[in-house]
């Protein structure tokens, strides 16, 4: 079966740049700076809409992850089973 690869995720952060009276958050949108408070409502609906998908990917991979460890393991104990229970079948067609 090919595998296709996903393209890398757009890198968004956010951060807390201190100035000389105040806290202002920063976000990095493709490696461009911008201030939270300088954001629209909009940006700012979609600046949450784009973390909130982010944290819910990394649930799903971690979900993944444990897939595909439960997986070996039932694998790993099928090999076991039939190593213990069943003879494997000989091709007699030569």
């Amino acid at each position: 079966m090919a595998e296709t690869k996903k393209a890398a995720p757009k890198k968004t952060t956010t951060s807390r740049a201190k100035s000389k009276s105040k806290a202002a958050e920063k976000v990095t949108i493709d490696g461009v700076s911008y201030a939270l408070n300088e954001l629209s409502d909009a940006a700012k609906t979609q600046l949450s809409n784009v973390q909130a998908t982010d944290r819910h990917i990394q649930e799903l991979e971690a979900e993944l992850a444990i897939a595909h460890t439960a997986r070996a393991a039932y694998a790993d104990n099928l090999k076991i089973t039939l190593g213990k229970t069943v003879t494997p079948e000989t091709d007699t067609k030569h």
